[in-house]
């Protein structure tokens, strides 16, 4: 049954996703020049008939995370021709898509559709729902690091001007070959921004910024990092607080 839903969301999650995606021509995540859609996650990523999960989205730009996006979330068909499965609710101002009661096949897949109206542009990325009763849930960051110094709990990443560090992610099942890793910065270089672990080089002028990571699965479960960075002359460590993770 793991085998079919890979497979289901694998074939329209990818091409729902891809001609979205290719047609806002985004930048390299290292580089985050403009206002972008990183990730849309589904907690659970698959639910059962009648049950609904809760949707979430992580928008970023030159400025960082966007703080509470204005998103309108619809849903549309997984397939060219196939008819709408769920429906949109919103609760407490928490969004959710409620799965049908019913389901011709169990695993289905659905389609949601989030729109964002960034700047004079509208971004756009559609993702796939499973609709089964197999329980599947998302990844969580078990580690979350700079040259060792835990994230997970950081206030900010202090760095000093053309630092290079080193930067690492696992889960909490553990990584592997199926795990697609996506880092972004908007106060240093990432060159090998798909690969864990990888090197954050700093900017070599003083600023703030930000320091992000996105991880998915095969299975449409998706995490995400972030934490503040400082580069400053005399940068170079990590302050920590108490609020968890982030």
């Amino acid at each position: 049954m793991s085998i079919s839903v890979r497979i289901v969301l694998a074939a329209v999650g990818l091409a729902a996703l891809l001609p979205t995606f290719a047609c806002e021509e985004f930048a390299t995540p290292a580089e985050l020049a403009d206002t972008q859609i990183l990730a849309v996650r589904v907690e659970p990523p698959a639910v059962s008939p009648g049950e609904r999960a809760r949707l979430d989205i992580l928008v970023a730009g030159p400025d960082g995370p966007v703080a509470a996006p204005t998103v309108d979330w619809e849903i549309e068909p997984a397939t060219t021709g196939a008819a709408l499965l769920g429906a949109i609710e919103v609760d407490g101002g928490e969004v959710y898509y409620r799965a049908p009661d019913q389901v011709a096949e169990d695993p289905s897949v659905a389609a949601v559709r989030a729109t964002v109206q960034a700047e004079e542009r509208e971004l756009v990325a559609v993702k796939a729902v499973g609709v089964t009763n197999l329980p599947l849930r998302n990844p969580t960051l078990s580690v979350f690091e700079a040259d060792g110094q835990d994230l997970l709990t950081a206030e900010v990443l202090a760095l000093a001007p053309g630092q290079e560090i080193e930067l690492r992610i696992d889960l909490e099942s553990g990584v592997d070959d199926e795990n697609l890793f996506a880092w972004y910065s908007t106060a240093g270089e990432i060159e090998r921004y798909q690969s864990n672990p990888t090197t954050l080089v700093a900017q070599e002028q003083p600023g703030d910024g930000w320091l992000m990571v996105v991880v998915r699965n095969s299975l449409g479960g998706v995490v995400w990092g972030q934490v503040p960075i400082s580069v400053a002359a005399g940068g170079a460590s990590a302050r920590f607080d108490e609020r968890g993770p982030r």
